[in-house]
């Protein structure tokens, strides 16, 4: 499990994971993201990868308080980073990643 507190990446809020060392992959079962003190609407968006339309995985209506729950679960190969952003400008936005590396 890896708990991540997002920082400012040219404007947008992003939690970033490294992800797996080489010769291994993650097995992610559950996203949860949370936009503390946050009003109106917020989104948020999981990448595999840096943020690309190429990579986004899954996205949610709202970013407060959403979970992810993958069945089967999202594969993270090796030396690639997971990345959640938030869009509409949250002052602060917190993910939790709960993962298996195989």
């Amino acid at each position: 499990m890896a708990p991540v507190e997002a920082r400012q990446e040219q404007g947008v809020l992003t939690a970033r994971l490294a992800g797996p060392v080489a010769g291994a992959a993650w097995l992610v079962r559950r996203i949860t993201v949370s936009t503390p003190g946050a009003t109106g609407a917020v989104r948020s968006y999981v990448y595999v990868g840096e943020p690309a339309p190429g990579t986004l995985v899954m996205g949610t209506r709202s970013g407060q308080l959403d979970t992810a729950v993958e069945d089967p679960p999202l594969y993270v190969p090796d030396n690639t980073p997971l990345v959640i952003q938030w869009q509409a400008g949250p002052a602060r936005a917190i993910a939790r990643i709960e993962y298996q590396e195989v």
